[in-house]
């Protein structure tokens, strides 16, 4: 068995295309440009882009308070706007992920 995220195979080449204005960063990317571009190019029948919040992106502190302060949340959930995804975007990031990640099960397949 492996475990791992698709996150973790997406590099700077990759990142540097779908984000051309530069990286917020993993921590903002729930439900953001990342996931809403692999949703258009997998599944696009089930996003409504005019729907995409517009909202700033989240500003955290640069440490963790328990119990969290759902404050610094933005209402619609999402850490950083979506509308800039595209279904380009979703497939530079799909074709990354997989193909990084068969390499990854290929090396451990013949183990």
């Amino acid at each position: 068995m492996v475990t791992l995220s698709y996150w973790d195979f997406i590099g700077e080449e990759a990142l540097s295309k779908v984000f051309p204005d530069g990286f917020p960063g993993w921590a903002l990317e729930h439900a953001g440009i990342m996931e809403t571009s692999l949703m258009l190019s997998l599944h696009p029948h089930l996003v409504n882009m005019s729907l995409a919040p517009t909202n700033e992106p989240a500003v955290f502190p640069p440490y963790d308070v328990l119990p969290p302060d759902p404050g610094l949340t933005p209402a619609s959930g999402c850490l950083v706007s979506p509308v800039k995804a595209t279904v380009e975007k979703g497939r530079i990031l799909y074709e990354t992920a997989v193909n990084a990640i068969a390499k990854v099960v290929r090396q451990h397949k013949e183990k």
